[in-house]
């Protein structure tokens, strides 16, 4: 089997046509469930014509979590890649993550080494096994402290998921007490709390168009995390 037939891709969006267009020819490759938050019939008109794309436009914002549980339900590979519109797709990282999956059995979330559109790598979470050497604080949020390798996490950016669909459902998806923002860091907790681990895979290499607006912002977010 190939990554196009074992995995599906859940994208949420909220007035985003402009970002699917622009992923439009890696999405048409894989089974893709669309969930559009705004209703959008400018994304509905760019996709109806793809047998392999499903969407699903909700009349009111249902938020998230509940909009990736949704896309998640309709899913019928074994394996799901969440991703947020402003991630440019790149479905050769995705097969890398793909294929990287049943090298360990004790993964719940791998995630890509993500970049900005100047092509420069950022951290994308907060790195558990820092804290087993005893790091300070200072050293374990390090700007220029980047995987080279597969890497453990206690969290990571939600913009890039790859997970095993019956996983994910296992532990309850996204929780509904979030309708936007921090639902990545509670999903996290859940995936150790099941026995599983966070894994970056810097080989998988995605853009994230928008993201974290600083440093100091990114420092921030994994000392709440």
């Amino acid at each position: 089997m190939s990554v196009f037939d074992e995995v599906t891709i859940i994208l949420v969006c909220y007035n985003s046509e402009d970002l699917i267009k622009r992923n439009l020819d890696e999405i048409k490759k894989f089974q893709t469930v669309i969930i559009d938050n705004s209703d959008s019939k400018q994304t509905f008109n760019l996709i109806k014509d793809f047998s392999n794309i499903t969407y699903i436009g909700n009349k009111n914002n249902i938020g998230y979590g509940l909009a990736c549980n949704l896309g998640v339900h309709h899913a019928k590979t074994p394996y799901i890649m969440i991703l947020n519109p402003d991630i440019l797709i790149n479905s050769l990282s995705i097969e890398i993550l793909y294929k990287t999956y049943s090298n360990y059995d004790n993964v719940g979330i791998l995630v890509p080494g993500l970049y900005d559109e100047s092509k420069n790598r950022r951290s994308n979470g907060s790195i558990s096994h820092f804290k087993k050497n005893k790091c300070s604080n200072k050293v374990l949020f390090k700007s220029n402290n980047l995987a080279e390798g597969n890497t453990c996490y206690d969290f990571a950016v939600g913009c890039a998921y790859f997970m095993n669909k019956s996983f994910f459902k296992s532990i309850g998806g996204f929780s509904k007490s979030f309708f936007m923002y921090f639902e990545d860091n509670e999903l996290c907790d859940r995936v150790y709390i099941n026995n599983k681990t966070v894994i970056e895979v810097p080989s998988s290499k995605m853009v994230h168009m928008q993201g974290l607006s600083s440093k100091k912002n990114f420092i921030i977010d994994c000392k709440l995390s």
